[in-house]
């Protein structure tokens, strides 16, 4: 039994130094991911006149109108602005079975840019929960023996990782927040072009 409680103790020993570069590597991909969002919303409160000024021409059926808008719009140059799919889905609009491919392959686009996000919620209180319970073990062999050095710093190791794991979660679902509104804002609008145009 001893030798098995040592193996499983070398096993938790080992993973304490993955655990805490995954964190760090984490968090500065939820601090770019943060930043990228905060940009994201910066472009599209530029671009918010434009949109209303498509969407009015789609709604009352001006469909060159919404076309010769976007054409002439710097915005719609943009890869992930939702002129450039309105652009591209008019442009095509004699072909219906190429705008439901482009319609789905626009939805599939925001789905795979939410799937990172998704991983960081779920990655950073995992890694932050390994990194907090890996050094409590040393941290109670060192209570027993009366070592205090060695508490006092597992207890740090355990402390910090707990807040870094959380700050990656918590970036992570405030740009998720923000983005999963965008994206149910520009699907209803893509599929709303999609219908007038046919």
């Amino acid at each position: 039994m001893s030798k098995l409680a040592s193996i499983f103790f070398l096993i938790s020993d080992s993973l304490l130094w993955p655990v805490m570069i995954g964190l760090l590597l984490g968090l500065a991909l939820a601090v770019w991911r943060f930043g990228k969002t905060l940009r994201v919303a910066f472009e599209r409160r530029r671009e918010r006149n434009m949109v209303k000024q498509v969407t009015d021409s789609l709604e009352k059926g001006r469909i060159s109108e919404a076309e010769k808008l976007l054409r002439n719009s710097e915005f719609s140059n943009r890869s992930n602005s939702v002129l450039s799919t309105l652009r591209a889905l008019l442009e095509s609009r004699d072909d219906s079975a190429l705008l439901d491919k482009m319609l789905a392959d626009a939805q599939h686009q925001r789905f795979e840019r939410a799937k990172v996000l998704r991983i960081l919620m779920k990655f950073g209180p995992a890694f932050g929960l390994m990194g907090t319970l890996i050094p409590l073990g040393p941290a109670l062999v060192g209570l027993a023996t009366g070592d205090l050095e060695a508490l006092a710093q597992n207890l740090g190791i355990a402390f910090a990782t707990t807040v870094v794991g959380l700050a990656v979660s918590s970036l992570a679902f405030l740009s998720s927040v923000f983005e999963k509104s965008w994206d149910i804002r520009d699907s209803i609008l893509c599929a709303f072009a999609v219908e007038r145009i046919i």
